[in-house]
């Protein structure tokens, strides 16, 4: 990824535009970090389909 990108997607971050955000990430992506639970998928990540 080059720095562009990364500002790009900093720019999108801070835009809070989450749909354009979800490019970046594979479909099958697993956010694993501790103290927080297991995300599985691109759409767990962004929270989609959460009320």
């Amino acid at each position: 990824m080059t720095r562009a990108e990364v500002e790009a997607m900093f720019r999108i971050i801070d835009a809070s535009d989450w749909d354009t955000l979800g490019r970046y990430f594979h479909p099958d992506l697993v956010y694993d970090r501790p103290g927080y639970p297991l995300l599985e998928g691109r759409e767990a990540v962004l929270g989609l389909g959460m009320e």
